[in-house]
C-alpha cells in the first residue's frame, strides 16, 4: 500500500492539487487549509488515503491523514466523500457538526437517500464539485422527511438548474 507520495506541485485548484511524481501525475483532493499551505512548483510530501469510490485524498501531515481515517471508521454510515466534502467546503468541521451527521439524528435512511441523490445528480451531468456542494447543502438543511425525488428537485431549484 502506498502511504505517501513526493512530487512537484504543478497546479492548484479549489479542490486540491496535481503533482508530478517522476512523470506520473497525481490528482489529490486537499482540504482548504492544506491547499492554502502548499506552494505552486514546490516539492511536497503528501500522506494519502483512498476512499471506496477511488478518490485519493492528500494530507500535508501524517497526523491529519490518520485523523481522517479514524473519522471515516467511526462513522461507517456516512461516505468518506461526504465527510471530506464538508471538510473541504468549510475548512474544518466541528464535533457538533459531525455529531449532527449521525444516522440517529438524520434518520436511518437519510444517508442512503443522499447517496441516491448524488448518483442522480451525476446522471444529470453535475460535476463532482457541484455534487459535493449540493450534498453539503442538503446535509445542512436536514430534510429527512423528503423523498429522493423531492431532494433532487430541491437541489435543482437551489442551484439554478430548474425554475
Amino acid at each position: 500500500m502506498i502511504v505517501a507520495v513526493r512530487g512537484k506541485i504543478i497546479s492548484k485548484h479549489s479542490y486540491g492539487v496535481v503533482i508530478d511524481v517522476n512523470g506520473t501525475f497525481w490528482q489529490l483532493a486537499l482540504t482548504k487549509r492544506d491547499c492554502d499551505e502548499v506552494k505552486l512548483r514546490a516539492t511536497q510530501i503528501f500522506y494519502i488515503t483512498k476512499s471506496n469510490t477511488g478518490t485519493t485524498y492528500g494530507f500535508v501531515t501524517e497526523h491529519s491523514r490518520d485523523e481522517f481515517r479514524k473519522l471515516v471508521a467511526s462513522m461507517p454510515n456516512i461516505a468518506a466523500d461526504t465527510l471530506y466534502s464538508m471538510i473541504v467546503l468549510k475548512g474544518e468541521v466541528t464535533k457538533e457538526e459531525l455529531s449532527a451527521l449521525t444516522p440517529r439524528t438524520l434518520g436511518e435512511g437519510y444517508t442512503a437517500k443522499l447517496q441516491h441523490v448524488e448518483r442522480g445528480l451525476d446522471s444529470l451531468g453535475y460535476k463532482k464539485t457541484e455534487r459535493e456542494k449540493a450534498l453539503a447543502w442538503l446535509l445542512e438543511k436536514k430534510l429527512n422527511e423528503l423523498t429522493i425525488q423531492e431532494l433532487i428537485t430541491k437541489v435543482l431549484k437551489e442551484f439554478g438548474k430548474v425554475e
